[in-house]
Parts: structure tokens; C-alpha cells; sequence
């Protein structure tokens, strides 16, 4: 078992430490423990937006424990960005880019979005997330300073010491506020305080 866990049995952090960890868990790989058979089960994001009808039993489970954590209905918030706002790098096809994220588009992200509350880690993630012909993104998340978020919440415990996350639960709901141009390209979003405001039917998009 990984020190970390050892150190920390609560099921919300055991979560989100299996969530992260592309390989394995606990030395096998969690959804074969839980009987199932895809190989990719242990890809969450993958299982996330695809919907494998085999493998919801491990993925419900361990989207329950990151959500308990995640989501803060009428509960205080121990820490929050001192200036409200996150912070994300990655990168987009241009199609996408052209199609979709424009000013006033309202939608959900149906996976878990990983956010930062620093801009220099954001920005270091959209150096790895370089590829041939996607262009590079930096994500301007804004938060409302007065609501707050009920969806997303500091992770304390990550395979990733420094990068001060923040999650976002999948099917967040995110309003595109503006473009602007650079290298990289920023995208300005303002996240929802209440996912529940929003009506269900809501366009999709995974690409962040």
C-alpha cells in the first residue's frame, strides 16, 4: 500500500489518490480488483466521458469518495484562491477552438477538471501538453468571490506535491467570459457557483 494512504485512510483522499495514478493502485490495477476487465479502466477520464457500461461499478466508487471531498454544499470552504481565480494549461485542435469556445458559450465538462492556483504550474503544463498542430491553452478560471463554488475544492493530498490543485467535479458547468491572443492562447471561464442552476441538457465538451 503507498505510504501516502497509510498516512491518510480517508476515503475521499484514497480516491483521489487511485484517480490520479495511471498505472495502478494499491499494486494492481483498481478496477481489476473490482472486476473488471477493461484495461483502460485505469484511465478514469477516459471511463468518465466514454460511459463503459462495464466498468461504472469501480468508477461510481471512486467518484463517490472525490466528490465527498470535491463538493461543499452549505459547508465551509478551508481554502480558497486569494484572488479567485484558477488556473489550467493544456492544449486544443483548432477546429474546437473555432467551433465551440466562443464568447457566452455556456456547458459542462463531463470529467474531472484539474486546476491550479498557480498560473507558473498552469503554464508549465502547456509546455508538456505541446503536440503537432493543437494549439497551446491557458485557462483563466473565475471564481465568484462572494458565492464562491460549491463543486470544486483544494486537493491536499496528490502524486503531485506543489501544484496546489484545485478539482472540479465532472459535469461542472463554465461560461466562456473571453479570448485572448498569445502563446499561449488564453481562454477566460467563469465556473458556475451552483451546478444545479443550470439545466441538464447542457453541451459537452472534454477537450481542456
Amino acid at each position: 500500500m503507498p505510504p501516502e494512504v497509510r498516512e491518510q485512510p480517508q476515503t475521499s483522499h484514497v480516491a483521489v489518490l487511485a484517480q490520479q495514478r495511471s498505472h495502478t493502485f494499491f499494486g494492481i490495477s483498481y478496477c481489476e480488483r473490482m472486476g473488471c476487465k477493461e484495461g483502460i479502466c485505469t484511465r478514469g477520464h477516459t471511463l468518465y466521458k466514454n460511459d463503459l457500461s462495464e466498468c461504472m461499478i469501480p468508477v461510481a466508487t471512486i467518484c463517490r469518495g472525490i466528490n465527498s471531498l470535491c463538493v461543499k454544499r452549505d459547508m465551509a470552504i478551508e481554502k480558497w484562491p486569494k484572488y479567485n481565480k484558477l488556473y489550467r494549461g493544456s492544449c486544443l485542435p483548432p477546429d474546437v477552438l473555432t467551433n465551440f469556445f466562443q464568447p457566452g458559450v455556456t456547458y459542462r465538462c463531463p470529467m474531472y477538471l484539474a486546476s491550479s492556483v498557480s498560473r507558473t504550474v498552469a503554464e508549465r503544463f502547456t509546455l508538456r501538453s505541446q503536440v503537432q498542430k493543437l494549439q497551446k491553452v491557458l485557462w483563466v478560471i473565475h471564481l465568484d468571490p462572494e458565492l464562491k463554488c460549491w463543486h470544486v475544492n483544494h486537493v491536499e493530498r496528490t502524486n503531485c506535491p506543489g501544484e496546489e490543485e484545485f478539482l472540479f467535479v465532472p459535469y461542472s458547468v463554465f461560461t466562456v467570459i473571453e479570448i485572448v491572443a498569445g502563446n499561449p492562447l488564453e481562454i477566460h471561464l467563469e465556473a458556475a457557483f451552483d451546478n444545479k442552476d443550470h439545466r441538464e441538457d447542457l453541451p459537452l465538451c472534454t477537450w481542456h
